[in-house]
């Protein structure tokens, strides 16, 4: 976490703006130039466990479920035959979407 603040916190010029990506489940390095009078936006559930609610000014939760579900159902439908009865019968033989892929909650 240091990382990512501390040059933010200190004025360094450029920073640290992604360090994992979600959907890919990834590390990532991203870093962008900031001006003096940027302003901190981290992204994250773990922002809201109780040893970092104090780092900020602001917090707030946002529910994603709309785009967990789409890339759930994406997974689950990737794969299937166009021909929608051999589709059918496919999600029967994996034992319905909900046997395919768990869902993260």
């Amino acid at each position: 976490m240091s990382q990512l603040l501390s040059p933010f916190k200190y004025g360094d010029p450029r920073v640290l703006v992604a360090a994992f990506d979600e959907p890919s489940h990834a590390a990532i390095e991203v870093t962008a130039d900031v001006k003096p009078n940027a302003v901190l936006v981290f992204d994250g559930l773990f922002l809201h466990r109780p040893d970092f609610c104090l780092m900020g000014d602001v917090s707030v939760f946002l529910e994603a479920d709309a785009r967990c579900d789409r890339d759930w159902l994406d997974s689950v439908l990737s794969d299937l035959p166009a021909d929608p009865v051999a589709g059918a019968a496919e999600l029967d033989m994996r034992g319905g979407p909900q046997a395919s892929a768990p869902r993260h909650r």
